[in-house]
């Protein structure tokens, strides 16, 4: 009986599918470590206070452009304006 002319191609793939294997399973201990850390860091409040802080930042943000903008100040002077009667 004849050799497979394609024995060489079929041990090239269990190889490389060997490989995948491999790396498929780190990436996947990867993945549930960093939900892991996820966790620990959304049950800890870290992130809570970060969304607080940028949540905190873009409210500034936003009033101080409504503020400088030119309805803004024009709210502002007749405020100061109407306070000061």
């Amino acid at each position: 009986m004849d050799e497979c002319k394609y024995r060489n191609d079929i041990e090239q793939l269990k190889t490389d599918n060997a490989i995948t294997k491999t790396i498929t399973n780190e990436i996947r201990e990867d993945v549930r470590e960093m939900k892991a850390d996820l966790k620990q860091l959304l049950n800890n409040g870290v992130i809570d206070k970060k969304v607080e802080s940028a949540v905190a930042k873009l409210f500034f943000r936003f009033m101080l452009a409504a503020v400088t903008s030119g309805g803004g100040i024009a709210a502002v002077i007749s405020w100061f304006a109407g306070r000061g009667g």
